[in-house]
């Protein structure tokens, strides 16, 4: 009731559920022969093309096996590399020394403020939309 672009139709045993952002439709069920009649009520109605198993969804990589769904960002990580110039940086579990001391004039160049909020906000919205996704 609180969610509005989530709808559920069915019982505890026989359950369809649509999840809408903007004009795409993620669909899940509890019985194949739900997801057929939705599809072929929908397109009386709409134009519409089935894209058959989720391989990605809003920015997120989604693999599908017998050990369960499992999501990733994978790909949007990299857009944020390539978009800074990035794409080749070593990797390290702490980004920097905790021990480093700041000094206001420690003789390197200014930070772009545009690009360091840009690349902020990048971050933010990569880690908000996996937590959405993992709830």
């Amino acid at each position: 009731m609180s969610e509005t672009t989530l709808y559920v139709k069915g019982t505890d045993t026989n359950l369809i559920i649509v999840a809408v952002y903007v004009d795409d439709l993620l669909v899940t069920r509890s019985d194949k022969k739900l997801i057929e009649e939705f599809k072929a009520e929908m397109l009386n109605v709409f134009e519409m093309t089935d894209l058959g198993l989720m391989l990605y969804f809003l920015g997120m990589e989604v693999k599908q096996s017998n050990s369960g769904i499992f999501i990733f960002q994978k790909k949007y990580a990299k857009e944020i590399l390539k978009t800074f110039h990035m794409e080749n940086c070593k990797s390290t579990s702490t980004p920097m020394n905790p021990k480093e001391k700041f000094n206001k004039n420690d003789g390197t160049n200014k930070v772009d403020k545009g690009q360091y909020k840009s690349l902020i906000g990048c971050l933010i919205y990569q880690q908000q939309d996996l937590i959405l996704y993992l709830l």
